[in-house]
């Protein structure tokens, strides 16, 4: 269904607001549904041959961000004996992020009709946004990841993010045996 008509300007070219709406707030528990889609992706990630483990850190933006954020700091371990390409591990990440996102009726990628992963040194960033009503979108701020139309826009914005850091490191997943020889002991690498 196509979203409801914007409201009519008023003389000087400014759209006219309804006294008497409801301001719009958003909708409680955004982080734990947030935190239920990075752990989607975790459970996703562990399906893939490649990945030994992964791990998610979370806190609470500097003050005064707004709209509110958190952090999370997805780290995925990829074992050193895998020989994958590293785009492939992330590849597989950013597949399933939307993935996860789209199994959510309330979070969703900022920018996923553009370029919602921007890449670092360390692997990518993405921006999780709460939304609430679909049809009260604004699919500029939430398709593109931005509004050109700022505070004079009609539709709804994201009001809680998250910005996820994920991060690709490589750890040996060899297991390592205790070995008695008398009263020394060695450790040595399991063949």
């Amino acid at each position: 269904a196509p979203p409801p008509e914007a409201p009519p300007e008023a003389a000087g070219g400014r759209i006219r607001l309804n006294t008497r709406a409801k301001a719009w707030e958003p909708a409680p528990g955004f982080g734990m549904q947030a935190q239920a889609t990075v752990e989607n992706v975790r459970a996703k990630l562990q399906c893939f041959g490649c990945v030994a483990g992964s791990e998610a850190l979370w806190q609470e933006a500097p003050g005064g961000m707004a709209p509110a954020t958190s952090i999370c700091t997805l780290t995925v371990m990829v074992a050193m004996e895998c020989f994958m390409p590293l785009e492939q591990v992330l590849t597989a990440t950013k597949e399933a992020i939307l993935a996860a996102a789209s199994e959510s009726s309330f979070v969703y990628v900022i920018g996923q009709r553009k370029a919602p992963f921007v890449s670092t040194p360390q692997g990518f960033a993405v921006m999780l946004g709460a939304m609430q009503d679909p049809n009260k979108a604004c699919w500029d701020a939430y398709g593109k990841g931005f509004c050109q139309r700022g505070g004079a826009c009609y539709w709804q914005h994201p009001q809680s993010m998250v910005h996820v850091n994920v991060n690709v490191a490589t750890v040996v997943t060899t297991p390592v045996v205790v070995m008695q020889q008398g009263s020394d002991e060695y450790l040595a690498a399991a063949a």
